[in-house]
């Protein structure tokens, strides 16, 4: 069985508006610890919670229309939306990002690498320790390619599928 959390509320007059948001935003905050909880819970094959969200939670508004009342004023979504991803990649990323210079991409790799190294360094307080190769191979005539190998901290899982994956967000402006 699929249960989740319903919630209701008194209407937040517009002086409130504010105390709303905070609400809509940990409402938010519960929905997602619910649903990654219930995840693992299934992936370990543990007993799972009864509520695997709450519902009403998608945007502002359906949470106001199914309870969570508003007097006097209405929540509007305002969240950016990106509905095609490789526009945007190519518009902010790539020649428009780092203009025609083909060794642009290796020193990005090379310098992932060596961030990478430091924060190994820092966590095993070696100031030596680190290894950067750089492989350059031809496959054929026409076709080439370049690995960049780090022994460095390494990505965990959590890392690679959203700091990694999340265009134009950094790991370390975001978590250092």
């Amino acid at each position: 069985m699929n249960v989740s959390l319903i919630v209701t509320s008194f209407e937040f007059p517009r002086e409130e508006m504010e105390a709303w948001w905070y609400a809509y935003d940990t409402l938010c905050m519960i929905d997602k610890e619910l649903r990654e909880v219930d995840s693992l819970f299934s992936l370990l094959g543990w007993i799972r919670f009864a509520a695997k969200g709450v519902t009403h939670i998608e945007s502002p508004l359906e949470l106001k229309i199914n309870g969570f009342q508003t007097n006097n004023w209405e929540p509007v979504d305002t969240r950016i939306k990106v509905s095609n991803i490789a526009l945007l990649v190519e518009r902010l990323g790539g020649k428009q990002l780092y203009g025609d210079n083909p060794s642009v991409p290796l020193r990005e790799l090379i310098q992932n690498a060596a961030d990478a190294i430091r924060a190994k360094r820092i966590l095993i307080n070696d100031t030596t320790y680190g290894e950067i190769i750089v492989r350059f191979e031809k496959e054929n005539e026409n076709s080439y390619w370049i690995e960049v190998e780090d022994n460095g901290i390494g990505m965990s899982t959590s890392v690679l599928t959203n700091e990694f994956l999340d265009f134009g967000v950094s790991f370390w402006e975001v978590n250092v």
